[in-house]
Order: structure tokens, then sequence, then C-alpha cells
């Protein structure tokens, strides 16, 4: 539980705010100007958080983020705003913001911006040895990517395999290591295969890895993918490119949950949590026969689509800034800072490359630095319908919808369809053996068994002659 600040001239919200984080359980203190604030810190008041409003007479937000941050620079500091401007946020973001709120955020939007800037400080004292990172936090800024952001939380520890869907350039790469980040696993490798980049006659290879003479060429042993990521993530990028008989290899040893190596007799168990990503239409595939049904429904124990970044708006100054960031460290260049007509012309912009073809601009601004030709060609850009791509089968959407709402939150009803999901999952997976199964599910035997009875798993069962 935090100790926070909350610094706002308006005594409602102020009262608003101080109610919906003291229920979370919160210790909450108020400050009526940005004046007062800086008195509180510089008197010895150590709070973990502050929510600070931008707009107040006297020292305004800016001036007070600054201040405050002059007096304490790990101080976690969100900002509220009450016009959502994205000149503003961004200028807050790049002074050293965390995150911000708009005021009429809900309180459950308050308590879970609360918390991700809580676990940002803990995975950020706690760097991944395989070098890895959480990505930045301005991805989870849209109520949608928010609604995807508590899915990922919620499974991040649990044992299943994930299925990314979304145009290309979306997001998924990122969500992937956030998901390796906020998991058990984040102390081991994170390895992604572009299966779309692979030959076709690499690929099994590639994979599972070969022996020394199992083919032309193979002058000693190797390791594969699935070795290399050992008990951390292997993450299937463009797995609807994989060729037919690939397929057929992949779905043989994700339900075997082992595999030989190329050329070799033993086999190899598998330990890597698996996340594949696709920007197909892998339904469209799955009725063309381009893709196999097994395999879909074996790699889709969670479904996860990402919307495009123009459904995303919120998300563009954030981002802009952190791709700013990065390229100027990058290129050894003085940060710029964003013109207020470049940052409109990014907002109006419809985006059909999503987060790459915004990174891509971002970059060629930094190292040319001319905003005034980038905004007019941003403008002056035809904008060409968003390919999106079809929604996922109505169960999978229900998962997903039923997740997002997080299981404290869930009807009974609603609930118990995502534990069936899982553990018959997990039980399809460990060919039904439910000792296996409750240990990949991290629960106890006796709890597993219980919750068999109660979803009438077993009784279904027997009755299908399974």
């Amino acid at each position: 539980m935090a100790c926070i600040l909350i610094v706002d001239d308006d005594h409602r919200f102020r009262k608003y705010l101080n109610r919906t984080l003291h229920s979370a359980g919160h210790t909450v203190e108020e400050a009526s100007s940005g004046e007062e604030a800086i008195r509180r810190i510089q008197s010895g008041q150590k709070p973990h958080m502050v929510f600070l409003d931008l707009m107040m007479p006297g020292m305004d937000g800016h001036q007070t983020l600054a201040g405050l941050l002059r007096l304490d620079p790990g101080l976690r500091v969100v900002i509220l705003s009450g016009r959502n401007t994205p000149v503003d946020i961004v200028k807050a973001i790049k002074a050293g913001a965390m995150d911000y709120l708009t005021k009429e955020a809900k309180p459950a939007e308050i308590r879970a911006t609360t918390e991700r800037c809580a676990a940002w400080e803990t995975s950020a004292a706690k760097p991944s040895p395989a070098g890895e990172r959480a990505e930045p936090g301005c991805l989870f800024i849209s109520a949608a990517m928010r609604e995807i952001q508590a899915i990922a939380d919620r499974v991040a520890d649990i044992p299943v395999k994930i299925l990314l869907l979304g145009a290309s350039g979306t997001g998924k790469d990122m969500l992937a290591r956030y998901i390796h980040s906020r998991s058990d696993r984040k102390d081991h490798p994170f390895v992604k295969v572009n299966c779309a980049a692979l030959p076709a006659e690499l690929v099994e290879s590639e994979l599972f890895g070969h022996e020394k003479g199992a083919f032309t060429g193979a002058a000693q042993s190797r390791k594969g993918k699935f070795e290399q990521a050992g008990q951390g993530s292997l993450y299937l990028d463009e797995i609807g490119e994989l060729p037919p008989n690939t397929q057929a290899k992949l779905l043989q040893a994700l339900e075997d949950d082992e595999y030989p190596r190329l050329g070799g007799s033993g086999y190899k168990k598998i330990t890597a949590r698996i996340i594949a990503a696709t920007n197909k239409n892998l339904v469209e595939a799955l009725e063309k026969g381009a893709f196999r049904q097994d395999l879909y429904y074996r790699l889709r124990a969670v479904t996860i689509t990402l919307p495009p970044l123009c459904d995303r708006r919120e998300e563009i100054g954030p981002l802009s800034l952190s791709f700013w960031q990065e390229f100027a460290q990058e290129f050894g260049i003085p940060t710029p800072l964003i013109p207020p007509d470049l940052v409109t012309a990014l907002q109006d912009y419809r985006w059909p490359g999503n987060i790459r073809e915004l990174k891509n601009l971002i970059r060629e601004f930094v190292i040319f630095g001319n905003p005034e030709i980038l905004a007019s060609r941003l403008l002056a850009r035809p904008a060409p319908p968003v390919t999106r791509p079809a929604p996922p089968p109505a169960d999978v959407r229900e998962i997903q919808a039923t997740a997002a709402a997080g299981m404290k939150d869930c009807s009974r009803v609603a609930r118990q369809e995502v534990e069936r999901e899982m553990i018959l999952n997990a039980l399809e997976e460990t060919h039904w053996n439910r000792k296996r199964a409750a240990e990949k599910l991290k629960v106890s035997y006796k709890a597993f068994r219980n919750k068999l009875r109660e979803l009438s798993i077993e009784k279904a069962r027997r009755e299908d002659g399974i």
C-alpha cells in the first residue's frame, strides 16, 4: 500500500480521488497548490506517489513537477489533465512524469494506474539478466490497451499458450516482451523466432535443433530455439507463415510436450512458455486449409487482439516521445522539443502502418530535425483504409472480455468459463494427467480435483466417452 499526495486546487476532485485511493487501502494526503506540495516535500514528507493537476493558479503543474523531481528524482508522478491535450501530456512525460489520467477517469482506471506505477518501480529495480525490460507504459494508456494489460497481467504467471492477433505494427512484439517481463520466467531468456523469415527447409532445424551429420552441412550439433529458450519464453512471430509440414511437426511437439532434434533419437522436454503472433486472419486461413485447425486451437488458450493505432490515439503522443528519446540517445543528438504543429499532425494522421510507421517517422525526424517538412508531409499523405483482422471466434472474445474485467469482478458464470478453458487446455497438454495439469496451473492437486467436480469436467468426459 502506498502513501499518496494529491495536488489539485479543485476541492471536489481531491475528495473524489482521496476516497477512491483510500478505499484501495492507500494512505492519502492532500495539497491545494503546487507551492504547498513543494513545502511538504521540503519539510520531510516522503510520499511514494503524487497525483498532480496540470492546470493550477500560481505554480502550475509543469513547474510543480520540475520542483518535485529536483527534490526527489525518483518520485513517481501521475499527471491529472482535465483537457487531455497531447502537447501538455507529452511535455509532462518528457519532464519525468510516469503516467497520466484524465479527470473523467473511473475508479477502476485510477486504481489500475496506481498499481501499474508501483509495479514499474519494482521491474525497473530488477532488470532481467537476459537483457529484456518491460516496455514503456505509454503502450497501455488507452482504455482498449488497459483492458489488454489486465489480461496480460492475469495470465503472465499461468503457463498457458498465448496467441496475439492484430495488424502489422500494432505492438504484438512489445506485448509479448511485456508478458515475459511480468512473469516468473523474466530471469530466463526471451527468444524470438520470425517464422516468415526462415527458409522452409531450415524451419525444423531452427526450432528443434539438429545433430551433427543430420543433413549436408551440419558439421556440428546445434540447439534449436525451443532449447535456447529453456524455462523462459519462446515467441513465435508470424506463426501464420509456417509451411504445412512444419505446422504438423510443431503441433506434435506441443501435444507431446517434447521433441527430437533433427537427426537425433532422444527427446528434449519443452519447458518454455509459448507465445505466438500473426497479422493474418487465421479464421479465414482455417477455412482455406492454409492453417491447421488443431494447431490453432492448441495455440489459442488465451487470445489477445491488438487494435490499430488509429483506435488508440491517446498513445500517439507518449509513444512519439519514447521513440524520440530512444533515437536521440542512439544517434547522440540532443533530444529536440516537440513542436505543437507536428504533434497535431501526428494525432490527425491515420497511421495505416501503426506503431512501426510512427517509429520510422520519428527516427527520420531525429536524424534530419525538420518538423515543418515532416508535418506537411504527414498532412499530405493519403491515408489508405486500415486493414483490420477479423475478430476472433465468439468463444475467444468471451474469454478475452472476461479476463479483461479482472477475475475479482467477473460474474460466477463468466469466471467459470475462463477457468474451464484453462483447465481443459492444461488437461489436453498433459494427456489428462490431473496431477501434471495441476502443477502446470500452479494449484494444489486437491483444489484442482475440487474444481473438476465444480465444473463437471470429469462427468462430461465420461459422458462423451473420452
